[in-house]
C-alpha cells in the first residue's frame, strides 16, 4: 500500500478468473514508452543476479539491441513443510529442482509483439542470460498447506484445469 501511494507501484484489478494475459494486455499497452526494460514477474517470483550486486548491474550486460532476455527459472520446492511456516519465503524454501525446466523474460517493451506469459512474440535479437549470472527463483509450491490452497484457486493464466500445475506427495 505505501508503494501504490507513493505512485512507485500502479494496481490495477482484473475481476473474474484467467486475467493474467489480460494484465499483461494492459501493461504493454499503457507502459510501453515508460521503461527500457520489462519483466513480468509474478509474486511466487524473484529475479536473482547471481553474478551481479543487483538486478541493474545485470540489465546493464544485456546490449542495447535486445528485444528480450530469457533467465531460467530455479524451481523451490515445499523444502519439507507441511504447513505455512512464519519468517521469510527466501529463508524458508531453499531445496529447488537440479535443473531449469524454462525460463521468464526481460523484454525491450517497445519491440513486443505480444507478452506472453514466460516467453514473448518480440522483434528483434533474443539472448540466454546464462543461469551462473542470474535466475529467476520461483517459489511454486511452498508448503503443502499452501499449494493445496492455490489449487483451489485455480492458475491465472491456464485456469482451474491447467494439467501442469497438477502435483502429486509422492
Amino acid at each position: 500500500e505505501p508503494y501504490i501511494k507513493s505512485g512507485i507501484v500502479e494496481y490495477v484489478f482484473f475481476p473474474g478468473v484467467q486475467k493474467q494475459r489480460a494484465a499483461y494486455d494492459d501493461c504493454i499497452t499503457h507502459h510501453r514508452m515508460d521503461t527500457v526494460w520489462l519483466a513480468a514477474i509474478d509474486l511466487d517470483e524473484f529475479i536473482v543476479p547471481v553474478k551481479f550486486n543487483n538486478a541493474l548491474e545485470l540489465l546493464e550486460t544485456i546490449p542495447a539491441n535486445v528485444a528480450e532476455a530469457h533467465i531460467d527459472w530455479a524451481i523451490f520446492g515445499s523444502s519439507g513443510h507441511e504447513t505455512k511456516p512464519d519468517g521469510l519465503v527466501l529463508e524458508n524454501y531453499v531445496w529447488r529442482a537440479k535443473q531449469s525446466w524454462f525460463c521468464k523474460s526481460i523484454v525491450n517493451p517497445r519491440r513486443v509483439l505480444e507478452m506472453l506469459c514466460h516467453k514473448h512474440n518480440v522483434l528483434g535479437r533474443v539472448v540466454d542470460v546464462p543461469l551462473e549470472c542470474a535466475q529467476v527463483n520461483h517459489y511454486h509450491c511452498k508448503s503443502w498447506q499452501e499449494y493445496q490452497l492455490r489449487q483451489s484457486r485455480g492458475d491465472a493464466y491456464f485456469g482451474a484445469d491447467a494439467a501442469v500445475l497438477k502435483y502429486t506427495r509422492k
